[in-house]
């Protein structure tokens, strides 16, 4: 079943071959490409030193699945709420892996985490194919010298399975087989971007910090404070790029800052986007991916000058104190394109890149490392990175795009569907975080409680946005019992619905079943929300 019957290649001008299958694990024509049996159900696909510069290889499997099938994929970096099972579509792309589940048989097709290609797989009434991007930006890659092992494609089938969830559990942790998850305590505590959005200070970031520590007293595991966007030395509405050798006025030094936030026994966390700075920052013109405007530039991650401005900025944040590093904007900053907007090119504009040896996944591969190595013991949260890139290097990735301390849609959009479809990835290739509690006078409490209380069960962290001095009695007292819940050793929640419902509103949790009602309706005010206890 997992051996392909057709493959093809994709060359320097666009076109495409057929390879003949010369043999059990050979493809043969302009290129050679090598299918080895690694275990059962497993294979690795590799591509032969050429002198033929090629771009994708198209993988083929002769396939019919029965008609009732639904199926689901993972996304590309983050999720946009559009994580979902659907009937067949032929033209979805599904990205790394993907679910088919019918009454009988539930089946995994998926890459292990790490691949040397960009994949993504589709599925019609006859076939499933596997598209592997080994590009160099958008240029055919040279493989004279050496050959790639571009991914290990993985096939799992089951029929005893107590739901689809546990199935997807089981089927992430073959995918991460080989690689290390990163171990943490849960993570938890404030991030002040929901509520201040770029317009903090060093009072606002130390009144938060306050807060969080009163509302977490008592606590062995300490929670985080996440200083977000907003104190970067050069921040305005309309850039938050380097350089990141000293804060703006708003924040008198990041060191001291991280000194007061640690004197009320809170952990600093900071934020920041490694890949964009100004024109005058940069010493050597081959640094410059592409050009950001007029001032800025965004930074090219396979040139050594890069990496080692990147690991500089990263060590010099954990001199400051900082015991989290979130970094951002690098997927949208190589591409162009965040990945709701990509195609299957993936990239907005033409790309080179300064190591031209390499794909685009080694390349950014090897940038999340040096992030990593860099940041040490230090814990490093992925936002905006490419998911089975950064799998097995960060210890947490953000798993969908921006909740909001606005609209309670977008937290449904954004969060609920991020967290129920990628629940089966936690702490298997990260911690996964679906985003913050955006506790704001714009959305009903009602709303934000209801997230609270599925966050604190989920095993996953926690982080609520907050302006400490409009929090009531109330909201602080369901945040102490949500915050000790996140501590509890045996929470767990399990999206019962997610099957046919893109927002999840059936939960199997410790507590048993619960039900979210994620729609705002006509209500009476004297019958408010029952509140969050333990």
């Amino acid at each position: 079943m997992i051996t392909p019957d057709y493959i093809q290649i994709q060359t320097k001008d666009d076109s495409w071959e057929q390879l003949d299958h010369v043999c059990k694990n050979v493809w043969n024509g302009s290129a050679k490409v090598l299918i080895e049996s690694v275990g059962n159900d497993e294979v690795t696909v590799s591509v032969a030193a050429t002198e033929t510069a090629i771009k994708r290889i198209h993988l083929t499997w002769n396939k019919q699945f029965k008609q009732n099938t639904v199926y689901s994929g993972d996304q590309f970096e983050r999720s946009y709420g559009d994580m979902h099972f659907s009937t067949l579509d032929p033209d979805r792309r599904m990205q790394w892996y993907f679910l088919a589940n019918n009454d009988a048989q539930i089946e995994g097709w998926g890459l292990r985490i790490g691949p040397t290609a960009l994949g993504y797989w589709q599925v019609n009434t006859n076939a499933v194919d596997l598209w592997l991007d080994v590009r160099n930006g958008t240029q055919a890659l040279q493989l004279t010298n050496r050959e790639l092992e571009c991914a290990t494609v993985v096939w799992m089938k089951g029929n005893h399975y107590e739901n689809c969830f546990a199935f997807a559990r089981e089927f992430c942790e073959r995918l991460a087989i080989g690689s290390r998850h990163v171990q943490t305590p849960r993570l938890y505590g404030a991030n002040d971007w929901y509520y201040a959005y770029g317009h903090n200070t060093a009072k606002s970031v130390e009144a938060l910090s306050s807060y969080i520590a009163t509302v977490t007293d008592g606590m062995t595991n300490r929670p985080f404070m996440v200083i977000d966007d907003g104190w970067e030395q050069e921040w305005s509405d309309t850039y938050n790029g380097g350089p990141w050798k000293q804060s703006n006025t708003d924040f008198d030094g990041m060191a001291k800052i991280a000194e007061i936030i640690k004197a009320m026994d809170v952990r600093p966390g900071i934020w920041f986007r490694p890949l964009l700075t100004r024109r005058s920052a940069v010493t050597d013109v081959d640094m410059i991916l592409r050009d950001y405007d007029s001032e800025s530039v965004v930074l090219d991650p396979s040139h050594p000058k890069v990496l080692e401005l990147v690991a500089a900025d990263v060590r010099r944040i954990k001199r400051w104190g900082f015991e989290l590093i979130k970094h951002d904007f690098s997927t949208v900053d190589i591409f162009g394109a965040n990945g709701f907007e990509m195609v299957s090119d993936y990239f907005a504009f033409d790309t080179s890149f300064y190591d031209s040896t390499k794909t685009t996944a080694e390349i950014i591969t090897t940038f999340y490392k040096t992030i990593q190595a860099a940041a040490g013991d230090t814990i490093v949260t992925g936002c905006n990175t490419v998911s089975h890139l950064a799998a097995g290097i960060f210890a947490a990735q953000r798993i969908g795009d921006d909740t909001s301390g606005v609209n309670f849609a977008r937290t449904r959009q954004m969060g609920v569907n991020s967290l129920a479809f990628r629940l089966p990835q936690n702490n298997i290739f990260y911690t996964c975080d679906a985003d913050c509690v955006g506790i704001t006078e714009n959305i009903p409490w009602r709303d934000n409680q209801q997230w609270l209380h599925l966050l604190a069960q989920s095993a996953t962290p926690l982080f609520v946005s907050c302006d400490p001095l409009k929090m009531t009695d109330t909201i602080t007292e369901e945040l102490k019992a949500a915050f000790e819940l996140v501590n509890s050793p045996d929470t767990t929640a399990i999206p019962i619905d997610w099957e046919y419902n893109v927002y999840p509103e059936r939960w199997q949790t410790n507590s048993g079943e619960q039900h979210f009602d994620w729609y705002e309706r006509p209500r009476l005010a004297e019958s408010p929300a029952k509140p969050f206890t333990i």
